[in-house]
Formats: structure tokens, sequence, C-alpha cells
């Protein structure tokens, strides 16, 4: 085992960690912040356990592919969320549609086509 692979390693489980500890704050609490804070966590660390778990099993999972996709794009949506919590968040950031569909050429365009080519 080399660094790189002992940090991987190190952060994966720091989150799966860290969504363990918040799921038992929400249970204790059951808040909108502690819930907010639990999808940040949450959706990583599901993540991080079902690639995990895929890789250890030596399977490929092209489904799990869009899903990991789906939540690292809503990641700052969430973190944004949490933050709103905390301190005022302008209503620019707080709509981020308009920033996504903007995004890419093709969303500006209003030209956004199938995420994988259909198999005849």
């Amino acid at each position: 085992m080399n660094l790189q692979s002992f940090l991987e390693l190190f952060a994966q489980g720091a989150i799966v960690l860290l969504a363990i500890i918040v799921l038992r704050q929400w249970a204790l609490w059951r808040d909108r912040v502690s819930l907010d804070i639990l999808m940040v966590f949450g959706s990583l660390a599901l993540v991080v356990v079902l690639t995990s778990a895929s890789r250890l099993a030596a399977y490929e999972t092209r489904w799990l592919d869009p899903i990991a996709i789906a939540v690292f794009l809503a990641h700052p949506y969430l973190l944004m969320r949490v933050v709103s919590h905390f301190r005022p968040v302008p209503a620019t950031v707080q709509h981020p549609e308009l920033q996504t569909q903007t995004a890419s050429p093709e969303g500006a365009r209003g030209e956004l086509g199938q995420p994988y080519a259909e198999v005849e």
C-alpha cells in the first residue's frame, strides 16, 4: 500500500465516519440543520460505500456512474442549504437552476440530449 492509496482510504473512511456521526446526531435531535448536514455527508458516504463495494467485488457497475455524478452535482446545492442556516445567502446563489442551464453550451441552447446512446 503506497501513500496515495492510504490517503484515499483515509479520506473515504473519514467521510463515512462523519456520515455515521451526523446520522446519530440527526436521530437524536431531528432538526432541519441536522437533516441538511446529513444530506451533505450521507450522499458522499453513499457514493463512497457503493464504489468501494463494487471495486472489492470486481463488478463493473455502469448504473452507478450517473448516480455519483448527480450526487457530485448536487453537493454545492446541499452545502448552500447548510450555509443558509447560519448566514444569509444571496438570491442569485439560491437559484442554481439558472446557473446549471448555462453551464454548458448545449444547456444554454436548450439542446440537452440523452446521456447514453441507444444500443440497437
